[in-house]
């Protein structure tokens, strides 16, 4: 059994953006249903124009978002600068929870090098606990190790008897 890692990023946007964004989802001939149905329901369906908006962004709802925005042109002279900074934010949140899930490979990566070298058993499913509890023994075991030996310098001293 292999667990999936989601990663999501919880953000606020702002009125006036929340306010864009679904502008701009609700006329998008694709993806206007998910603002009844699915990703952002919970969220415009009891929209209100004084607060910030909650979002969950995972990757399927940034992509959605960046669609949306980009795909369409309305030709709202008023728009274009918050348009451009919002699908700006949305790229770069973009970027974080890639990274994360960057993080994440490496992590399993690292964790089938252990396996392969038998630090762990071999049909022992990867998770970001069991990776860092073997790496923290790992590490705690070099630092036994290395603490157990004693330095060349105080091999010396005590040759010398000081």
């Amino acid at each position: 059994m292999e667990l999936i890692y989601d990663v999501s990023l919880e953000v606020y946007i702002s009125t006036e953006e929340a306010a864009l964004l679904y502008r701009y989802i609700s006329l998008h001939p694709d993806y206007k249903k998910h603002i009844t149905i699915g990703h952002f329901a919970y969220n415009y369906k009891d929209f209100v124009n004084e607060e910030p908006l909650y979002l969950r962004l995972t990757k399927k709802v940034l992509n959605i978002c960046a669609a949306v925005l980009e795909d369409q042109d309305f030709n709202i002279v008023e728009d274009i600068v918050p348009k451009k900074d919002l699908i700006d934010k949305f790229y770069e949140w973009s970027k974080i929870i890639c990274d994360e899930e960057d993080l994440i490979e490496d992590y399993r990566t690292q964790y089938d090098y252990l396996k392969y070298h038998q630090i762990v058993k071999e049909d022992d499913y990867f998770s970001l606990a069991k990776y860092f509890r073997t790496k923290f023994h790992e590490i705690e075991y070099l630092r036994l190790q290395v603490e157990s030996e004693p330095s060349i310098a105080s091999k010396i001293k005590r040759y010398f008897g000081f």
